[in-house]
């Protein structure tokens, strides 16, 4: 892997952690005002092969979709609206989709889906490197929610 392709992921893991931050920040405060849905920590998915198939989703097959989405959502948009405009709409239509769990979740991803859609409208690489570049950033992000997640159940949160 060259070196300016090393900086990228570097790049697009620092960010993941921001937005990380910034999610983990606004799920703090938001359970402290109302309560989450209760989930059943007791099935199999806490088990090695639990954790895998997660992971799985989560890290891979999670990012993949909702960057693919993203990247449709900006692009229709913007034959409408300026970039901004396209950003913000992107985000909150993605972020309105995890509301159909708990209300909660759309809150909690919004900004992580403006970060993830910023590639979009700011760069003026190729649609695929965009593409890659937010695609990495979505992963990475889930990869630390992985971590947290994991962590949870191992100390019984």
């Amino acid at each position: 892997m060259g070196g300016m392709q090393k900086a990228m992921l570097l790049l697009c893991a620092r960010r993941a952690v921001a937005s990380f931050s910034i999610a983990i920040g606004i799920a703090l405060m938001l359970y402290a005002l109302v309560d989450p849905p209760v989930r059943d920590t007791t099935s199999a998915s806490c088990s090695v092969g639990g954790h895998a198939a997660l992971f799985l989703g989560l890290v891979l097959v999670s990012p993949l979709v909702e960057t693919l989405a993203l990247a449709i959502l900006y692009s229709f948009s913007r034959l409408f609206f300026n970039s901004l405009v396209s950003t913000c709409l992107a985000a909150v239509a993605l972020a309105s989709l995890h509301a159909l769990v708990w209300w909660g979740w759309a809150v909690i991803v919004l900004v992580p889906f403006m970060l993830f859609a910023t590639p979009f409208s700011v760069s003026s690489d190729t649609i695929e490197k965009k593409f890659i570049y937010s695609l990495a950033m979505h992963s990475f992000h889930n990869f630390y929610v992985f971590l947290a997640i994991v962590l949870a159940t191992l100390f019984g949160c």
